[in-house]
């Protein structure tokens, strides 16, 4: 009574038994399996191949195909990172552009309070006309700059272009 030997091949590259049929199965009839490399043979008279397959995983995909999948994931997520990036940028340069519009706006206003002030006392160094607002920016008597000290050092008091009576 002839038996057939169905074996399949592991990860070691080692036939291992399957199933022993009374008839010769068909590589199609071996696809119930699983995936893997198949031998079938005889047993009698002695061991004899009848046949050899490779029955591929339908549910396993292409190597390059998850490749691009993983290549298109990550692009996906840095784009979505650039425009986050994008998106912070905007909205730090927008509220900083309202925060210096607000101190411009005070600033506006503090010189025009200084304007309004009247200064008394201060002349210009080169024709002695009188001094009239603190932000006045040149002499109206020979329309040379008047230039305000930025500190109160000793180098910057010799060098300034006004003077107290």
């Amino acid at each position: 009574m002839q038996k057939y030997l169905l074996a399949r091949k592991d990860e070691l590259g080692h036939y291992k038994k399957v199933e022993t049929f009374s008839e010769p199965a068909t590589p199609q009839e071996v696809q119930r399996y699983g995936p893997g490399r198949y031998v079938l043979r005889k047993c009698l008279p002695r061991f004899e191949t009848v046949w050899t397959c490779t029955v591929q995983d339908i549910t396993k995909q292409d190597p390059v195909a998850t490749h691009f999948q993983k290549l298109d994931r990550q692009t996906k997520y840095l784009g979505i990172g650039l425009v986050g990036s994008f998106g912070t940028q905007a909205l730090g340069f927008g509220l900083s552009h309202l925060r210096f519009s607000r101190i411009e706006d005070r600033i506006a206003r503090v010189e025009t309070a200084l304007r309004s002030l009247p200064v008394q006392g201060l002349y210009c160094t080169l024709c002695s006309t009188p001094i009239r607002s603190m932000l006045q920016e040149f002499c109206t008597g020979c329309n040379s700059p008047i230039e305000w000290p930025k500190n109160t050092t000793q180098d910057a008091a010799k060098n300034r272009r006004w003077s107290l009576p």
